[in-house]
């Protein structure tokens, strides 16, 4: 019997959780990153039925937006998250997420920011808890 290695990204940087049954907005800043394409997404924390029934109920609507200061160049993708996506950090190694967010190829002296707005159409009366972590991740991958 021959076990298939789990591929892993190289670069996985996990910044601080969002909200996504509440609106709101998180801004980071983002400094000497590797030189390699990179994908800035978000992954729900603890997935369960239930949480993913709550973010079909409530109609997320999510904006990621970065900027990168040295070019002053904006990339921005924006979508509603979807009961189909692929809700876990290993989501690529499934299905492609629907909310994959914003490929980039960092300039190693270049800062950015990176922001993660969240927009409800339905905001529930008491919302449970659903956060998902944004990651900065790729620079191709590895097995382990």
């Amino acid at each position: 019997m021959y076990a298939l290695p789990q591929a892993t990204p190289r670069y996985d940087l996990e910044l601080e959780p969002v909200s996504l049954v509440r609106s709101g907005h998180a801004e980071f800043q983002l400094s000497a990153l590797p030189t390699d394409n990179l994908l800035a997404m978000l992954c729900v924390n603890d997935p369960t039925p239930q949480k993913m029934a709550a973010i079909e109920h409530a109609g997320v609507l999510v904006t990621m937006t970065l900027v990168d200061h040295e070019s002053a160049r904006t990339s921005v993708k924006r979508g509603y998250l979807a009961a189909d996506w692929s809700p876990t950090p290993e989501s690529w190694n499934e299905a492609p997420a629907d909310f994959e967010g914003v490929w980039f190829r960092p300039d190693r002296h270049s800062e950015y920011t990176l922001t993660v707005d969240v927009e409800l159409d339905h905001p529930p009366v008491t919302p449970p808890v659903v956060n998902a972590t944004p990651h900065v991740r790729g620079g191709g991958f590895g097995t382990h």
